[in-house]
């Protein structure tokens, strides 16, 4: 007697994002690959357009008939996938974050992107805010959220003449250059990361996430000369 196996039914649905919510823009966003087009576009998450061949494969994979008891050999290989991808998933992060005025610190979004980052496992967080404002109660309050098991959240001040903004690489002043120089200077003594896997930058210009790339690149540059 041969069995009909049953299909199993999968809907992929598309994450849509209010992209006019105040002091957040797409490039605000940590992408492993950095800054994230603000046009749609296939690499952009938030984009409207059709899946890519990618999801297409990974639809189509799940969407396959259900694996029958009797093909061991199938399941066991499926399991392993299944344990290579729970790993890459648990794989460390680590993120740059800032908060370039005071009042971008009070923004609801930064606490729940924050409280999201914290929640994922092995996610390091390294979050620049203004030196007047390192002990408010909203950053009290940010640095008592919960955290998922290796994850860490470190809070570094940033001097009042610092903007925390900067140009691209055309328009990058003196001035620019001697901020990104001090703040990589302090990540540098003051923590153990060497790297950045992806920048946020919770205003919505987009010099402050530019600044965070600078300095990413600068922590990234000092690590390797050593």
């Amino acid at each position: 007697m041969v069995s009909k196996h049953s299909a199993i039914t999968v809907q992929v649905t598309e994450l849509e994002s209010q992209m006019e919510t105040p002091g957040v823009s797409c490039w605000d966003f940590a992408y492993p690959t950095g800054k994230c087009d603000p046009a749609p576009a296939k690499s952009c998450c938030f984009s409207t357009a059709p899946l890519s061949k990618q999801h297409e494969r990974f639809a189509s994979h799940t969407n396959a008939p259900a694996c029958d008891i009797s093909h061991g050999g199938h399941h066991r290989q499926k399991s392993k996938k299944q344990s290579k991808h729970a790993g890459e998933i648990l794989e460390s992060r680590t993120y740059l974050l800032s908060s370039p005025t005071p009042v971008s610190i009070t923004y609801p979004q930064t606490k729940t992107t924050i409280s999201t980052l914290l929640s994922q496992p092995n996610t390091k967080l390294i979050y620049l805010v203004p030196q007047a404002n390192i002990v408010c109660p909203k950053v009290c309050e940010l640095m008592r959220l919960p955290r998922a098991v290796g994850s860490s959240f470190q809070i570094l001040p940033v001097p009042p003449e610092i903007e925390m903004k900067a140009g691209g690489k055309d328009s990058c002043s003196i001035s620019d250059v001697i901020a990104v120089q001090e703040v990589v200077r302090k990540i540098l003594k003051n923590t153990k990361t060497r790297k950045f896997d992806g920048y946020i930058a919770f205003e919505e210009e987009r010099e402050a996430w530019t600044f965070l790339e600078h300095v990413g690149k600068g922590v990234k540059c000092s690590a390797t000369k050593g």
